[in-house]
């Protein structure tokens, strides 16, 4: 039981890290374009 906890706290910790990097790269990419909005939609 521990071992499959400890598991998906190990993905889910990963997942973190993934969506910090997609978040960080999406902001330099709008600082890198001027904050230059991209069109909606």
């Amino acid at each position: 039981m521990s071992k499959a906890l400890r598991l998906s706290e190990k993905w889910f910790r990963l997942g973190l890290w993934l969506v910090a990097l997609v978040f960080a790269g999406f902001l330099v990419g709008l600082g890198g374009h001027g904050g230059r909005k991209p069109a909606p939609g």
